[in-house]
């Protein structure tokens, strides 16, 4: 697929994953499945799905929640997000109510800056992003809101303009329906289209509805420079969002009506089939001008009837995520499918449609799930999930090979010119649950990991002077007793527990009341990791410091290294023992280096 590819890409990657900072365990949120979100979701579109038969009454009530199935894919990721500045020195990490601030000076492990944030309903929906010289962050959020932050954690300002929502009113409508419409599907720095040195950047904010909003910045102010509608395009409003510095163009994608049917081969050619369009970036009035891709099907007209009409054919592969790639020659875009389909910039080639099924990896499940007796009811969980296997981040890696994440905590690297292969091994890199992937910088990229633990909350009864080894063991009996009622298939039991349970609805007494569980707490602990890419030497010298020796002698023996540093550095930390300086003499190659040894040895005996 790709002739300017080197052999050099398909080559497996000598990788290690460095913990740079850990957050304590924090029980003030809820952590939604996708069971979870199938009923928020379910809820929230009972109001809209009657509007939405006819889309000129969803556009004067203002729904314009994405599409379900997209909703699913960012409720699952992780509630917290974060941002690499493109220089690779700084990390923002945006919590529910905090905004902390790292710096490579310090290995990105103490915290320069903190912010207090307004805790956000819904956390998933928000947006950081650095600007490109590092200086500015933009951080939105649910309902609109937009702030700018320095490098030093300071409020800059916010963002204010009559288009843009000021509080949460606004998606109280409709009996508390809380529209989505309002949050950002991309926030982009580019270069000011107005010449002058007043103005640094030019901020672009994409919400929902497919309103695109843009304000020159400065960093004394800003001005509001231009707005438009994309709702002639996309009737159904917007799901994917990205912005080519490269080439300035935007990157628009949504579900709208084609006039070929999806199972048509040829209907898939064209960008214009998954609703995938490319918007150049104007000085003046209109400001965007949409580029026609030349393979593009023709999109089918409705009519006055067909709005009025109950079904619609509104094509079903909608794309969840576009992702640019460093060089600004591809374009990598997500499917809910669970399909990748990679571009070819600026023109919107299609260059390979690649099906989940056909991705290396794509079903490996995490090992720690696998082998933990005590996880069976989370296991159940996680295969009865339609989209267990699906990606919920790409990056790129480098121009030629692309970073998948999936729901499952799995994580691949693949390159371009053999989609057979995972560079990381036979089997993908698991983290901790659902985690988020930064920008890939020089050597690696960050994954910010999220592990979802349950505790039964105790009782005011119960006295508060129990140990936390205590603790553990009750929490794990709990979690074995429920995956255990889960499994009893006795229909005696059941027919038993059906019969108490209607005597209690009937008299009431609390001789047939069920039994009180304790409720239980959702603890995420959040994790910053980094996959870096290494040379056997330095992964040698790593593992020896680690003292992880046994991994030491393996990378030793498989790249032909030094094993000698192995046994030196256990023989300097060992009790001196006469066995442990034998046993590691033994194991020595240089000779000299034992001579040496034993008469520093004797010189300190003897003294």
């Amino acid at each position: 697929m790709m002739d300017d590819s080197t052999d050099a890409t398909s080559e497996d990657l000598l990788y290690d994953i460095l913990v740079y900072r850990e957050w304590p365990q924090s029980q003030d949120h809820r952590s939604f499945s996708i069971s979870e979100t199938d009923a928020v979701t379910s809820n929230r579109a009972s109001w809209s799905s009657y509007l939405s038969i006819w889309p000129a009454a969803a556009k004067v009530a203002g729904i314009y929640d994405p599409p379900q199935e997209v909703m699913k894919l960012i409720h699952s990721s992780p509630a917290w997000k974060f941002s690499l500045s493109p220089d690779a020195t700084l990390l923002a990490v945006l919590q529910e109510n905090l905004l902390e601030f790292f710096s490579s000076r310090d290995n990105f492990s103490v915290s320069i800056a903190k912010v207090r944030m307004i805790r956000d309903r819904q956390p998933y929906l928000r947006l950081i992003e650095w600007s490109p010289d590092s200086s500015l962050l933009v951080v939105t959020s649910s309902v609109g809101a937009v702030d700018l932050y320095d490098a030093y954690g300071f409020l800059v300002y916010s963002v204010f303009s009559q288009r843009l929502p000021q509080n949460e009113a606004v998606n109280e409508e409709f009996g508390g329906i809380q529209s989505k419409g309002y949050a950002y599907a991309g926030a982009f720095f580019t270069n000011c289209r107005v010449k002058s040195r007043e103005w640094l950047y030019e901020l672009i904010l994409v919400d929902y509805r497919g309103t695109v909003n843009s304000f020159l910045l400065s960093p004394s102010g800003y001005q509001e420079f231009s707005s438009m509608r994309l709702t002639s395009h996309y009737k159904y409003g917007v799901s994917a969002v990205s912005f080519s510095n490269h080439h300035n163009l935007l990157l628009v994608a949504g579900p709208i009506q084609t006039q070929q049917q999806s199972t048509n081969k040829d209907a898939t050619k064209g960008p214009s089939a998954f609703g995938l369009s490319v918007w150049r970036l104007l000085s003046e009035a209109p400001h965007y001008q949409r580029v026609e891709p030349h393979d593009a099907p023709d999109i089918k007209s409705i009519r006055w009837f067909r709005q009025l009409s109950y079904s619609r054919s509104v094509e079903q592969d909608h794309i969840s995520k576009l992702e640019e790639s460093p060089n600004g020659e591809y374009l990598s875009a997500l499917h809910i499918s669970g399909t990748i389909s990679i571009w070819r910039l600026p023109g919107l080639h299609q260059l390979t449609l690649w099906p989940l099924l056909e991705q290396p990896c794509h079903d490996d499940m995490n090992p720690s799930l696998m082998q933990n007796p005590r996880l069976k009811k989370r296991k159940k969980q996680f295969l009865n999930q339609p989209l267990k296997w699906h990606a919920l981040d790409v990056k790129w890696w480098d121009e030629q090979s692309l970073v998948i994440a999936r729901l499952s905590g799995g994580v691949t690297i693949v390159p371009l010119n053999n989609l057979d292969k995972n560079m990381l091994g036979d089997s993908a890199e698991f983290f901790a649950g659902t985690s988020h992937l930064s920008k890939c910088f020089g050597k690696g990229f960050f994954v910010l990991e999220r592990e979802i633990t349950d505790r039964r909350q105790k009782s005011r009864s119960e006295g508060t002077e129990e140990d936390d080894s205590f603790d553990r063991i009750k929490s794990n009996q709990s979690e074995s007793s429920d995956d255990e009622d889960d499994e009893e298939a006795s229909l005696l039991i059941k027919g038993k527990r059906l019969a108490t349970h209607a005597a209690y609805l009937v008299t009431e007494s609390e001789r047939f009341a069920p039994p009180r569980k304790r409720p239980r707490l959702t603890y995420h602990n959040y994790k910053l990791l980094a996959l870096l890419s290494t040379t056997p030497e330095e992964l040698f010298g790593r593992k020896i410091e680690m003292e992880e020796y046994g991994e030491a002698l393996i990378l030793a023996q498989h790249y032909n290294l030094d094993s000698d540093q192995v046994y030196e550095r256990q023989w300097k930390l060992s009790n001196m023992s006469t066995t442990a300086i034998s046993d590691y003499f033994t194991k020595i190659k240089r000779r000299s280096l034992v001579r040496n040894s034993l008469f520093f040895f004797c010189f300190v005996f003897l003294l």
